[in-house]
């Protein structure tokens, strides 16, 4: 079938076709949103805090240009947080819904491409391709990673501008309109600048054209190759080497740590995410990831074969299985971008949402396998089809049993952590998280336990030693807590974090003297630290203290967060001991 005819629709036949392919896509995105209904009352966990809960920058949410300056390379994302953030509040109820609706999104665009896909390819089924494609990736618990977890938007978020961008991107090539060729650069810039997961896509895009699409002949393929492949991977050039120069000169401070014994890691991590979506079983909010130290080992050659025959496959049937090829390049292309990063010393070795949009090309091949087998089996025999229709009812009732479960482990944050320090009981970090779900629940001496636990794995990382020494001063342990500041500051020593603790031990032993030259190292080292100014106020307001001094911490308090409605009250009882006179001053 010419790809060109097979997107004409005049008659009857091709009008109903495409309509069963639209329902069929809208059934597997209301399926998509009403199993998620359970997570939109999840609550914030992990690295939520960080971006949404404690981000200051937020409280202004429409102030794009101070909320973009904290995350500069991934400006849309933070967008999308900010709006959220102006239309549903501070809490997580709207954050989710965002993320499931862009997921409900994502499920449609990806069975209406995997329908355009697999006609262009002269399926014989696409239907079959469309259902299977489209329902496993709605209902798939690998994705709830993604879809449940707020701090993943950008996973999402990217992948609803690559779909759209696939979309357009193959109607310019079927010659739909100049329009179409501009709107693929723009969506493809917009998933660029939501998480770097899309750099590879005029890799796709190529393969699309010469391996499905096709061109008809020499001078079709020139100019497809010159308008639109050359611009993008041109493009592409330039982005990537933008986003190195920030990585390297402003995350990384002028230095680059490339870990070659990561590469053979990155593998093992690809094979493993292969596996969990061929059987999801195993599935942890943090994984643990044994190092690999060199070629020799065993497991290094086997998923070395393993690749090579994967690359040899896709090579090979290009032109006889093009949607096979396109499917195994798309999923091994799209998680390149996250491995690479870490390679770089960025980020964990493996995290489940990573695989959102790479799971697109394992499930075009698991549609494109279920429609082979179904032809195979003679599905124009009654039985057959009941058979057929009725395994693949129950592969997708079991997955969304999955997913649901997995949503309902997500509500108890707490729960997940101590799940994912049983799986990886010699890794520090789900201990040190472990221990902030503690602290969060006031289970201060378990916390303790769990921080102790972290610090023991891991000694030369900081971040345990200012969550244990709060936990110790709110137990009043306050040798304890000034034993694990000074170890934090020893490691750290413009921890701003390390001085606000030794601050707080003098504070709380009485010597306000002490406190006060504590909390003013802290804001020499950070000029913004809120909780410094806080603990300035409690000196200032003690016996002895000054209350103009006071008055004009709590009016920065109340400038770097706006939010801050417990500041009032001490603004008016400082002016009040003034007199209602000056406003700040010594």
């Amino acid at each position: 079938m010419n790809p060109v005819t097979s997107d004409r629709s005049g008659s009857h036949a091709d009008a109903d076709a495409t309509g069963r392919a639209r329902l069929l896509c809208a059934l597997a995105a209301v399926i998509a949103g009403v199993l998620y209904i359970n997570a939109l009352q999840n609550p914030f966990i992990y690295d939520d805090y960080r971006i949404i809960v404690e981000n200051r920058k937020m409280a202004d949410p429409l102030n794009l240009p101070v909320v973009i300056g904290r995350d500069a390379t991934r400006p849309v994302a933070t967008i999308s947080y900010a709006i959220d953030r102006a239309t549903w509040g501070s809490g997580p109820f709207g954050f989710h819904v965002t993320n499931v609706l862009l997921h409900m999104i994502n499920v449609g665009l990806f069975g209406w491409l995997a329908w355009r896909l697999a006609r262009d390819a002269s399926v014989s089924r696409p239907n079959i391709v469309l259902t299977v494609a489209a329902f496993v990736f709605a209902v798939h618990p690998m994705l709830s990673g993604a879809v449940g977890y707020i701090s993943a938007r950008p996973e999402v978020l990217s992948a609803t501008f690559v779909l759209l961008a696939v979309l357009s991107a193959r109607r310019w090539l079927l010659r739909r309109g100049g329009l179409w060729l501009g709107v693929t650069v723009v969506l493809w810039l917009a998933a660029m600048a939501t998480k770097e997961t899309a750099a590879l896509l005029p890799v796709i895009l190529l393969a699309c054209d010469r391996w499905i699409l096709r061109p008809e002949d020499a001078r079709e393929a020139r100019r497809r190759f010159v308008w639109m492949h050359v611009p993008l991977f041109s493009l592409a050039a330039v982005v990537v080497a933008v986003r190195l120069f920030v990585f390297i000169l402003v995350e990384q401070g002028g230095t680059i740590d490339f870990q070659w014994p990561l590469v053979f890691v990155e593998l093992d991590v690809v094979r493993r995410y292969a596996t969990m979506l061929l059987l999801p079983t195993g599935q942890s909010i943090y994984h643990a990831v044994m190092p690999i130290d060199g070629i020799l080992q065993l497991r290094t050659a086997l998923n070395a074969a393993a690749f090579a025959a994967i690359a040899a496959l896709i090579w090979t049937q290009r032109r006889a299985r093009p949607l096979l090829s396109f499917g195994l390049l798309w999923f091994g292309a799209c998680l390149i971008p996250s491995s690479l990063l870490v390679m770089l010393n960025r980020g964990e070795p493996m995290a489940e949402h990573r695989v959102y949009l790479a799971s697109c090309g394992a499930f075009l091949v698991a549609g494109l396998a279920v429609e082979r087998a179904w032809t195979f089996l003679g599905a124009g025999q009654r039985v057959t089809r009941i058979i057929c229709g009725a395994a693949l009812v129950a592969i997708v009732a079991t997955l969304a049993g999955r997913t649901f479960l997995r949503n309902v482990l997500w509500q108890r944050p707490l729960l997940v952590w101590l799940d994912a320090a049983e799986a990886a009981p010699n890794d520090w970090l789900p201990h040190r998280v472990l221990g902030e779900e503690l602290h969060r629940a006031g289970k201060h001496s378990e916390a303790v336990a769990a921080f102790t636990r972290a610090i023991d794995l891991a000694p030369a990382e900081v971040s345990a030693y200012g969550k244990l020494g709060v936990c110790l001063s709110e137990l009043g342990d306050l040798n304890a807590a000034d034993a694990a500041f000074t170890r934090m500051q020893a490691l750290d020593r413009g921890s701003p974090e390390a001085s606000n603790g030794l601050a707080t031990v003098a504070l709380l032993r009485g010597n306000l003297a002490e406190a006060k030259r504590g909390y003013m190292r802290t804001l020499a080292l950070d000029d913004e630290n809120l909780a410094a100014r806080r603990g300035l106020i409690v000196v200032e307001e003690a016996p002895g203290g000054n209350p103009a001094d006071a008055l004009r911490w709590c009016q920065e308090v109340k400038i770097l967060e706006p939010t801050a409605t417990d500041v009032d009250a001490c603004i008016a009882r400082n002016k009040a001991k003034l007199g209602g006179g000056r406003d700040n001053g010594r």
